[in-house]
């Protein structure tokens, strides 16, 4: 888990922690007021947002498009919207599982 650090030096967060080149400037450029967090396992990376209220910043959508990722709502994540990713993603996929051509 990696909070907002200004001072984040690129030996320790990207050699050390293996973080790439921009999740190094997220963490870097991440107001520390955002109540936002970088989460890393592996390759793969997740901004989670902890926003609330009637005045959100907007900052995931952006955070997202600037990592070229997908934005998804905590709406999104109950348990009818996975259910539908998953059909969907079975929908796609032949008898097999491997992805049928468009």
């Amino acid at each position: 888990i990696f909070l907002p650090n200004h001072k984040a030096a690129e030996e320790d967060y990207c050699a050390g922690f293996g973080l790439r080149a921009k999740e190094l400037e997220l963490v870097r450029t991440l107001p520390d007021t955002s109540r936002c967090f970088l989460l890393k396992q592996g390759t793969a990376s997740v901004v989670v947002d902890c926003e609330s209220g009637p005045v959100r910043l907007g900052l995931a959508g952006a955070l997202a498009r600037d990592l070229d990722g997908t934005a998804v709502t905590l709406d999104e994540l109950r348990a009818d919207g996975v259910a539908s990713l998953v059909r969907e993603v079975q929908g796609s996929r032949g008898a097999d599982g491997r992805r049928r051509a468009a």
